[in-house]
């Protein structure tokens, strides 16, 4: 007799009966499921849709949205330059007028110097002179920085005309320094190789005074020696080191002069040997009226034993 267990025939042919009505049910729902697809419409999809629309722009700040602690600088000084060969340039605005037929005089001396002695004195000989300020251009400082952005690194062979345009038709800038807010501009001195490569034909002065002289000075003038102090690369950042910062000032526009070849002169305001004055008249001939050179009569009541003099009036002008 066979041993073990025998599986039925009846249950094994019903068990296959069932396997073969699901596979056939499976087969239905998928030819179904394939026909219906088949049947719906596939949408279209365009391969470069159109990108979505930017965003809006913030609104722009109005002046009365900044900070109260902000102060915005003078459009003046933001205006921007256009090329020379521009019609519209600003420094060609004026070029349907003559230039003034007089040498241009260039004084490059630091406030307290004596500049607005200077400035009078041109004034009553007739000269057309500025100090400070050059009326309807800004201050002399800010119109220089535009004409120094204008023709730095071009190929003019003489810019004061371009200069008288972009300042004024005056014949003496005698001081043309900018002291914004925060600020220490001295253009005469900073951009001193640009004024001196576009500027041949122009005289050059360099006025100063003893260095203790100038301190006490600015030290009377408002408040000039806390602004100086303060925003003046200096240190320390007292008398000491603004006295310091003079001296170099003067010493670097000095060794500028004498390596250039243009006409130039130092003056020293209290010298007793050579008056500023009487110097500068000779140096330019102006011929001036005896009243003119006693525009200015300096008395000095701060002694300066032991401080620093600068020389005195020297002429130096290209052979």
């Amino acid at each position: 007799k066979e041993q073990g267990f025998r599986f039925p025939r009846r249950a094994a042919q019903g068990k296959c009966q069932v396997g073969e009505r699901f596979m056939r049910m499976r087969l239905l729902v998928a030819c179904l499921t394939s026909t219906f697809l088949a049947a719906v419409p596939v949408p279209r999809v365009d391969p470069s849709p159109s990108p979505p629309p930017p965003p809006p722009l913030p609104p722009l700040v109005k002046p009365q949205q900044l900070s109260p602690h902000v102060k915005p600088l003078p459009r003046s000084f933001l205006a921007p330059i256009s090329p020379l060969s521009s019609p519209t340039s600003p420094l060609n605005a004026s070029s349907g007028t003559s230039m003034s037929s007089r040498p241009l005089v260039i004084v490059l001396g630091m406030p307290k110097t004596g500049t607005e002695s200077i400035a009078k004195f041109f004034t009553c000989n007739k000269w057309k002179s500025s100090h400070w300020t050059c009326p309807g251009h800004g201050h002399c400082g800010q119109c220089l920085l535009r004409w120094v952005a204008a023709v730095a690194g071009s190929s003019i062979a003489d810019g004061a005309d371009l200069l008288r345009e972009a300042c004024g038709d005056f014949d003496v800038f005698s001081q043309i320094d900018y002291e914004p807010s925060g600020a220490c501009i001295f253009p005469q001195v900073y951009y001193l190789p640009t004024l001196l490569r576009y500027l041949p034909n122009a005289y050059f002065v360099l006025n100063t005074r003893p260095t203790a002289h100038w301190l006490s000075s600015v030290a009377q003038w408002g408040n000039m020696l806390e602004r100086l102090t303060q925003a003046c690369p200096i240190n320390p950042r007292n008398s000491t080191g603004l006295g310091q910062w003079y001296e170099a000032i003067i010493a670097r526009a000095s060794q500028a002069l004498r390596n250039a070849d243009v006409r130039h002169i130092e003056v020293n305001l209290e010298n007793a040997t050579v008056p500023m004055l009487e110097g500068i008249n000779d140096f330019v001939s102006v011929k001036s009226k005896a009243v003119c050179l006693d525009v200015h009569t300096h008395t000095s009541k701060v002694s300066n034993a032991g401080g620093p003099t600068l020389s005195n009036a020297s002429f130096l002008a290209p052979p």
